[in-house]
Formats: C-alpha cells, sequence, structure tokens
C-alpha cells in the first residue's frame, strides 16, 4: 500500500488438518439458534474457569423434550428450559466447551444472514430465526448455519443433577425492581469488596435493606421498594 509494505511467510494447505465429521452421528435437527446462542452465552459465565472438574469447565444441554441448559462453578449455578427440544437414543446430556460457544456467539453476530425461501424482503430476511442445522453424538457436535460450519468435541462425563440443588420447601420470595436493586448494589459494593465481599439483602412485607460491612472502613446500607408475603434474609458473593 502507498505507505508501507508486509511480508508473511506460510505454512502449506495440504498441512492444515481436514475437517473432521461428526462419526455415526446419532441425532440431526433443525433449530432456532438465535435462541439457543443466546442462552449458551448467557449462561457460560456461571461455568467453571479452572480444569479441576472439566465436566463444570462448559455448559450442559440436557436433552428432551424441552433442552435445558445449565452452568455451575461449584458455588453459582444458572439454568434455563428453552422452548423446543432435541432427543437422541441414548444421550441424556451434551457438554459445550466454552471456546465453542464463543466461537457460536462471534460467527453468529458476524456472519450474514442467509435468504429465506420464506422471505420476500431483506427486512423479513433480517428479522427472521437463525436456523441452525445440528448433526452429533455423544463425543462430538457440528452446527451449521448459511456458509458457517463449527465442529467441536464435547466435554467428557456426566453432569451434575443440579435439579437436586433447587429448594422445593420452605421458600421466601420477594419481588423488587431490578434497576433499584442495581443501584444500590452499586451504592454498597465499595464497601463490601474491601472488607469480606459480602452483601446482605434482608426484606420486609415493603421494603428490602442492601448493606455491607468492613469493620476497618465501617458499613453502609440502602433501602429500596420490595412486596413479600415472606420477611427474609440472605447474603451474596
Amino acid at each position: 500500500w502507498s505507505t508501507g509494505k508486509a511480508s508473511f511467510n506460510t505454512g502449506k494447505p495440504k498441512d492444515f488438518p481436514p475437517v473432521p465429521e461428526v462419526k455415526e452421528p446419532k441425532f440431526t435437527a433443525n433449530l432456532d439458534g438465535d435462541t439457543l446462542i443466546a442462552e449458551l452465552a448467557t449462561l457460560l459465565p456461571y461455568a467453571a474457569t479452572d480444569t479441576s472438574r472439566p465436566v463444570l469447565s462448559g455448559v450442559a444441554l440436557v436433552l428432551g423434550e424441552q433442552i435445558a441448559l445449565a452452568a455451575a462453578d461449584g458455588f453459582r449455578l444458572a439454568a434455563t428450559t428453552l422452548s423446543f427440544g432435541l432427543q437422541a437414543e441414548g444421550i441424556e446430556t451434551l457438554i459445550l466447551p466454552p471456546h465453542a460457544i464463543d466461537v457460536l456467539e462471534y460467527l453468529a453476530k458476524k456472519a450474514p444472514r442467509q435468504r429465506s425461501k420464506t422471505a420476500a424482503t431483506l427486512v423479513e430476511t433480517i428479522t427472521a430465526k437463525r436456523m441452525l442445522d445440528i448433526i452429533g453424538n455423544a463425543v462430538a457436535l457440528c452446527i451449521q448455519f448459511g456458509k458457517v460450519t463449527v465442529f467441536t468435541q464435547l466435554i467428557p462425563g456426566k453432569f451434575p443433577e443440579y435439579e437436586r440443588l433447587f429448594p422445593k420447601k420452605n421458600l421466601a420470595e420477594v419481588t423488587f425492581m431490578a434497576p433499584e436493586m442495581e443501584r444500590a448494589v452499586r451504592s454498597v459494593v465499595g464497601i463490601a469488596k474491601t472488607g469480606s465481599n459480602i452483601i446482605r439483602l434482608v426484606w420486609t412485607d415493603k421494603s428490602m435493606t442492601v448493606s455491607a460491612v468492613n469493620a476497618g472502613e465501617g458499613s453502609i446500607e440502602v433501602s429500596i421498594p420490595a412486596e413479600s408475603q415472606t420477611p427474609g434474609r440472605v447474603a451474596i458473593n
């Protein structure tokens, strides 16, 4: 170019590993990719970042009439259920590695949408759901949309029975406005981080107190409106 130049050494194309295939696929499906990829990306931060327990380092897809997604690191757990399903004989769970989810999210944002056969206009193409073709078995998964093909090995092992961790009795339920809670947490998080790194929530039938304590610096608390049938309290990291 006009102000400079560059040169690069390149490898031989024939030395590049061939694109793998799913051998003996156990299932094929066409799924709502926009929803699936968005939910995978939402749950990924809850997965473990270390490799001491590999099954916790990815996001689990529990197969069935409705796909359940779950991620946990031993301290936190996030789970959701999708409105569509995927079933395969002899396979209960697929655990996607974190890098594969990052790649899927990135490509879904960057890859152009393919014109749908039923879309008459550009607007209909842009707003239509991105559908994924999925081929897989217990060890590998191939995901295709448009001109994109993503192949990934799955994390082997059995994901914990996370539903047993959700309490079924003696639940305390409280309702509040998320923006008000966020502002309250931001007000106390400074004291919390320099102290025990704990924020305490205490609520009654009409209000909630968000507080943090640092023995060396002091304490701070903020009240926000809330609604609850049962008073309660909890401490969070």
